[in-house]
């Protein structure tokens, strides 16, 4: 579940999907099932930044937009 801004300088608060952008990375499990990771970032951080995911881990990494 997202609880707040995906990033880490930002206290914003998850209360509705019409603010922000919602980020899906999906975990490498072996033979398992694929498990999905969920990043959320408000609308003022998500015009600047992105969100990226560890393709073993399913960690999520916040990056500059223009790095992306």
């Amino acid at each position: 579940m997202v609880a707040k801004c995906a990033n880490p300088a930002c206290s914003r608060e998850f209360h509705y999907l019409g603010d922000g952008r919602l980020f899906i990375g999906e975990v490498r499990t072996g033979e398992s099932p694929r498990r999905h990771q969920y990043a959320w970032l408000c609308g003022q951080c998500a015009g600047q930044m992105t969100v990226v995911f560890d393709r073993d881990s399913g960690k999520p990494s916040v990056i500059e937009a223009s790095a992306a």
